[in-house]
């Protein structure tokens, strides 16, 4: 294992289609493509939340307190704690990253200098949050995502009050299929202001933006280009299970969405997902996808609840069951209205 101190400047910014159930089989099979599903599987009613996502710290958990680079394949980084905005650039393949927290900082395998994608990354049961006692991240870095950029599966993460949340980027630099399950984002757009139902009015930031229209709940503010999932040359990715929840800002926040794909992205299978809040929430536009089960926060939306194509590549190979729905605090589905299609 090799681990050493860097000061590497941050790059910025697969298909892996499998078959459900998806969590063994994931972490069994990463990155071998799986044919896509052509049908639904059942739609589920509980999404993940912060209490059954991330990592488990009642184990200890060794303090780094500065960025680390990883450069040997097959290296397993486990029950770690980043502290202070430390970032993980993983610059080899198969790495996996292990019931570890984040405090500030990200986790990243897209050396853009090299233009290189190291594939094979595992993202196990990790937390990405706030340095403690503060609320929003305050660090250089929160602009940009916190997991990304391509071949790899995130599974059981917790992306906790970030700006930014995955990133599906590098398909024009190798990057391999993505898969994303059972995770849990929760996206807070750090400077910005809040919807009190009427008009935005500051929250306990300090890096306040101007609103030209304060009484217009789609003239959000926007501190950034917050989304849960973003997808910029991104590979194609298998999305399920998951909460992506951008709403506490008030309807149409940034107008970004939970789920955004496009700029000659690949596309993805979007199945039995939360999605609340965004202009639109979820945005369906570069590459070929199917959409299924998804459930969209009623009335947390700014424009609409999805949108779809807009580039030369958008191909909809199915949708069925995609629902505006309640949901409870905890995520779990207290009633469905109408559907949405694109």
């Amino acid at each position: 294992m090799s681990l050493f101190r860097t000061t590497l400047t941050p790059a910025r910014g697969a298909r892996i289609l499998i078959a459900l159930p998806i969590v063994a089989t994931v972490l069994a099979a990463a990155c071998q493509p799986i044919p896509s599903p052509t049908s639904p599987p059942a739609p589920i009613s509980n999404f993940p939340n912060a209490s059954n996502t991330g990592a488990n710290e009642s184990v200890p958990l060794t303090v780094v307190n500065h960025d680390v680079t990883v450069t040997t394949p097959n290296t397993t980084i486990q029950n770690m704690r980043f502290t202070n905005g430390a970032n993980l650039w993983v610059r080899a393949d198969d790495v996996t990253v292990k019931n570890s927290v984040f405090e500030g900082g990200r986790l990243n395998n897209h050396d853009m200098s090299n233009k290189v994608v190291y594939n094979g990354m595992v993202v196990d049961h990790d937390t990405f949050t706030n340095i403690p006692g503060q609320r929003h991240n305050t660090t250089p870095e929160h602009i940009f995502y916190r997991v990304g950029d391509g071949g790899y599966v995130a599974e059981a993460v917790k992306i906790d009050r970030q700006q930014e949340g995955f990133r599906l980027g590098g398909a024009d630099q190798g990057g391999t299929d993505v898969v994303i399950a059972d995770s849990y984002v929760l996206i807070d757009t750090y400077g910005d202001m809040q919807w009190n139902g009427s008009r935005w009015v500051a929250d306990e930031g300090t890096n306040h933006v101007n609103v030209s229209s304060p009484t217009s709940p789609n003239n959000a503010p926007c501190d950034g280009h917050p989304d849960g999932v973003q997808g910029y040359v991104g590979p194609h990715a298998f999305i399920t299970r998951n909460t992506f929840d951008m709403h506490s800002y008030g309807p149409g926040t940034c107008n970004d969405a939970p789920l955004f794909i496009a700029d000659s992205s690949l596309g993805a299978d979007v199945i039995d997902n939360a999605f609340l809040g965004g202009g639109y929430s979820e945005r369906l536009h570069s590459g070929h996808f199917t959409s299924y089960n998804n459930r969209i926060a009623r009335n947390e939306w700014g424009y609409g609840p999805i949108t779809c194509g807009g580039e030369s590549s958008f191909v909809l190979d199915h949708q069925s069951g995609d629902l505006v729905a309640d949901f409870d605090a905890n995520y779990h589905v207290t009633g469905t209205y109408q559907a949405v299609t694109c």
